[in-house]
């Protein structure tokens, strides 16, 4: 699950082109954990759908990195340009050079996480993020490299995925 996000992510970082893109609107934010910054991390912005459930059919999933300092900074289809207009659900992910604090596990689903965000046709959209440590079961991303790493590799869900 946790390789499906990142490969995720980075698939909808790399895609884009064509006459059919959405106007994006450019976005900045500050992603929070019990009012202080969070960070270094990815998110993933999904739509949400009529019913307020992700619905990739609604619009464009957005990347998000967040550095050491909880700012957040958003990809569409390319680096930085922003994102389309809409109301999203927030997945908090994990970082492949230096894993987060531990936070709730909840955040990391992208069809049930709490957090939602609204992006408005306007010059510059503000976001705050802000996760609680009360949401739940908090988890300790793994480090990626070393041992690590080979162990990661080896999980049949991870190789299960690999050969889709």
């Amino acid at each position: 699950m946790r390789f499906t996000y990142i490969l995720m992510a980075l698939f909808v970082a790399g895609c884009g082109g064509g006459d059919d893109r959405l106007e994006v609107y450019p976005t900045t934010g500050q992603l929070l954990l019990d009012e202080k910054p969070f960070g270094p991390t990815q998110v993933l912005l999904v739509p949400l759908g009529t019913s307020g459930k992700s619905d990739e059919k609604t619009g464009k999933s957005v990347a998000g990195t967040v550095d050491e300092s909880g700012k957040m900074s958003f990809t569409t289809y390319e680096g930085g340009d922003g994102i389309p207009a809409g109301e999203y659900r927030v997945a908090v992910g994990l970082s492949m050079t230096k894993p987060p604090r531990p936070f709730p596990a909840v955040y990391r689903n992208m069809s049930d996480s709490p957090l939602k965000v609204t992006i408005t046709e306007q010059d510059l959209n503000e976001l705050t993020v802000q996760m609680e440590s009360s949401a739940g079961p908090m988890v300790k991303p793994p480090s990626f490299g070393g041992a690590a790493m080979s162990k990661s590799l080896q999980d049949p869900a991870f190789s299960a995925g690999a050969q889709q």
